[in-house]
């Protein structure tokens, strides 16, 4: 597992007056540091819901429920110009799905269940235009995730995502500035460096690159786990980083690992289920700082290298999120 970098600056939450916004953090073309905090994330591509379409271009009305599994999302284009689009369709450079609107929002997305994050490509074409999520809570305002500048390079859209403690039941797509239109979706073009959901393979499917279909977005049911563990690069032979925050403060920790994977393993003596099968103790307890952060250097064993493993942090009644990494 990859380190997870520092927030890009690209991206601001502004706050919703009398809203906890400070619950919501967000990231601008960091789809990594994203992942690593939005718990239970799932990937979606529009094209599953539209599979082997190659000759229409609207493919919804003006407003579609899609079944995502862990929630239903009632997607409705608030413009007449948007839509689904099938990624076979000759459209530009438009993998999926714009939704767009000359100005405000330009389409609205509601949820069955809260969500607690969500990661998406959007932005304006090759114009400088401020472009938005508004995020609601039973009817009120909880805050606005901002991307300020248009495309880079001539790229169609970033990624932008969200995580927030506050489940959230609204969506809006908001565009401010002269230019193109607003568009969601995975892109073709995206720039240089600049980071994807991924692939999916739909049999049968006749794209723009055969059955090779992308991730257009990612969301979670889940709420995010405050007490995070980082692993930093285990190497045989020498001392390897763990750190975690966000934990109890002044409080016992453990820091457990397994050489066999994820399952769901009950600890009697911390009133606890650890998140790893066969967890083993790594070094000796640890109690929290007043902040509830809590480190160690442990040495790794030679013997380790190439060995897949997985680590977590316990207190009573209290644990990390799992990292999995290897020893190289």
């Amino acid at each position: 597992m990859r380190l997870v970098p520092a927030l890009l600056a690209t991206a601001v939450v502004v706050s919703a007056a009398g809203s906890a916004s400070a619950q919501v953090n967000s990231y601008s073309s960091d789809l990594a540091n994203w992942l690593y905090n939005a718990d239970g994330a799932q990937r979606y591509a529009f094209d599953s819901f539209y599979p082997g379409v190659d000759d229409k271009g609207d493919l919804t009305p003006q407003t579609v429920t899609l079944d995502l599994g862990i929630t239903r999302a009632t997607i409705t284009r608030n413009d007449g110009g948007g839509a689904l689009r099938d990624a076979s369709i000759p459209f530009g450079w438009v993998s999926d799905a714009p939704l767009y609107a000359a100005s405000g929002p330009g389409s609205t997305w509601v949820f069955s269940t809260p969500i607690h994050s969500l990661y998406v490509y959007f932005g304006s074409l090759a114009v400088s235009s401020n472009t938005a999520m508004k995020l609601y809570r039973n009817g009120e305002l909880i805050a606005t995730v901002m991307r300020y500048g248009g495309s880079l390079d001539g790229v169609f859209a970033v990624g932008q995502g969200w995580v927030s403690e506050i489940p959230i039941d609204k969506v809006e797509f908001w565009k401010n500035g002269p230019g193109d239109d607003v568009l969601i979706g995975a892109f073709v073009g995206l720039a240089s460096g600049e980071p994807a959901l991924g692939t999916i393979r739909i049999p049968g499917y006749r794209g723009p690159h055969g059955e090779e279909v992308d991730y257009d977005f990612a969301l979670s049911t889940t709420r995010p786990n405050p007490f995070k563990l980082t692993v930093g690069q285990l190497v045989g032979g020498q001392n390897g980083d763990f750190s975690a925050v966000g934990g109890r403060p002044g409080t016992r920790s453990y820091l457990i690992y397994s050489l066999v994977g994820l399952g769901q393993v009950y600890i009697p003596q911390l009133n606890v289920t650890a998140g790893i099968r066969s967890p083993i103790q790594a070094g000796t307890p640890r109690n929290t700082d007043a902040q509830g952060a809590v480190s160690w250097r442990l040495p790794i064993p030679v013997n380790a290298r190439g060995r897949d493993v997985w680590f977590q942090v316990l207190q009573t009644e209290n644990a990390s999120t799992v990292v999995g990494t290897w020893v190289n």
